[in-house]
């Protein structure tokens, strides 16, 4: 069975608001790539033992000079990686209080 939660707004809500569409604490996590460290994170602090299987794997072959200039694409994965980063601080200094 699939479920979307579509009505948590936090990552941290995720774990509760599908709890009552599940028979078992063994499911599949799909989410972005680097979404998902911190995602597995709640999901087992929740009591939860989930599969992962990230998405949105960005892959690129064709290295090239022009990969090493800044670009778009390498600032909002910059951003992402920053807000991933700053959210597991987070979350890491919200479970010790």
């Amino acid at each position: 069975e699939l479920y979307h939660d579509n009505h948590s707004f936090r990552t941290i809500h995720h774990p509760e608001g599908v709890r009552p569409y599940l028979s078992s604490d063994r499911l599949v996590l799909v989410t972005s790539a680097y979404h998902m460290p911190r995602s597995l994170w709640m999901f087992r602090d929740a009591g939860y033992d989930p599969i992962p299987c990230p998405a949105e794997l960005y892959y690129d072959y064709k290295v090239g000079w022009a990969d090493f200039l800044p670009g778009l694409f390498h600032m909002r994965a910059l951003e992402a990686a920053w807000s991933e980063y700053l959210k597991l601080f987070q979350y890491t200094f919200e479970r010790h209080m």
